[in-house]
């Protein structure tokens, strides 16, 4: 309910916090719209190759696998969000307990597990057994690094500010970029946490469990989108954090740290206009499709080869769409949230 209740919130162009979006249609006006909506994955994506972009996110084709479990890092995710409901140290102890109990009732996918059902009412959280089917020493790593990151924040802790009178976590949001020939372009995502900087007004917060020190880059696609969706049509300067969490073995002096984002009004516009131009607006143009517009350079990636390099190796637009039926399985539609 709170995801939705921030979609609408946003949506709808009321006040949040000092971004203040307004209306941009008459009702009249709405009820012929289109919209094209797009998130940082899709994006990113697109950049990258709008073939791989057309077969991942028009197609909803994805490689054969069996359903992986959660992993450690999203995990985390979901303790973290049940926390800052509440950072109390009884309630961060009442979720350490549920969560180790739920392991212990848990012996497959298909059993019953009290402490789990009671977690997923008392936090609205989205687990179910196939997420906690980690591996013991993943699991215990979680559990231990949990309890690190509750002590080592304990004086100096976020203040989660206040949406739609619930705590905002997990905050979904769909806001305009712009629109084209009846068409509106919106930007759809979501934020792990909110908090308020006197000087910032709303200021979002990512956390990032990492298994490897690394540092991202400030300005990635991900960032911007978020300033874009509390900062938009404002001239307001921008501030995020990035909380990383280290999911190593041994705890380094990097293992928490937070790293403070800013973001210029020309930063926001420059960003906007160019999600426009090189992003919406040839999508559209294109019939919403971009299945005739590969990136050969991006079929081998830093993790290895694309997903779709051996479609693409086919030459005709045919053979292509046989492989992807035969050799694919057609999933469920991506939303952030």
């Amino acid at each position: 309910m709170l995801r939705r209740k921030f979609f609408l919130f946003v949506k709808a162009g009321l006040s949040l916090g000092k971004n203040t979006l307004r209306p941009h249609h008459t009702q009249e006006k709405i009820k012929t719209m289109k919209t094209l909506t797009l998130d940082s994955s899709q994006i990113a994506t697109y950049l990258e190759c709008p073939r791989k972009w057309h077969y991942q996110y028009v197609l909803h084709r994805r490689k054969y696998g069996n359903k992986k479990a959660l992993n450690k890092g999203t995990f985390f995710h979901a303790l973290l969000e049940a926390y800052y409901v509440d950072p109390s140290a009884s309630n961060r102890n009442n979720i350490l307990y549920l969560v180790l109990e739920a392991k212990n009732e848990i012996q497959s996918p298909d059993t019953p597990s009290p402490c789990l059902e009671k977690l997923k009412k008392d936090y609205n959280l989205k687990l179910d057994a196939d997420n906690l089917a980690l591996e013991p020493e993943h699991f215990d790593l979680v559990f231990r690094r949990f309890g690190e990151y509750c002590f080592h924040y304990r004086n100096n802790d976020f203040v989660v500010a206040e949406v739609c009178e619930a705590a905002g976590i997990e905050l979904g949001f769909a806001i305009k970029v712009g629109e084209s020939n009846e068409t509106e372009f919106i930007l759809d995502g979501r934020i792990d946490l909110l908090i308020e900087k006197d000087q910032f007004g709303l200021c979002w917060v990512d956390h990032k469990t990492e298994s490897q020190t690394r540092n991202l880059y400030e300005k990635r696609i991900q960032f911007r989108n978020y300033d874009l969706a509390l900062n938009i049509n404002t001239e307001n300067r921008g501030l995020g954090i990035i909380n990383y969490l280290g999911l190593q073995v041994k705890p380094t002096k990097d293992t928490f740290r937070r790293v403070l984002c800013f973001f210029t009004a020309s930063n926001r516009r420059h960003w906007q206009e160019y999600l426009v131009e090189k992003v919406f607006k040839p999508i559209m143009a294109n019939g919403w499709k971009a299945e005739d517009n590969p990136n050969f350079f991006s079929c081998e990636t830093k993790y290895g080869l694309c997903d779709y390099t051996q479609v693409c190796e086919f030459d005709g637009k045919s053979a292509r769409t046989d492989e992807l039926r035969t050799q694919y399985i057609q999933v469920e539609p991506w939303r952030p949230w």
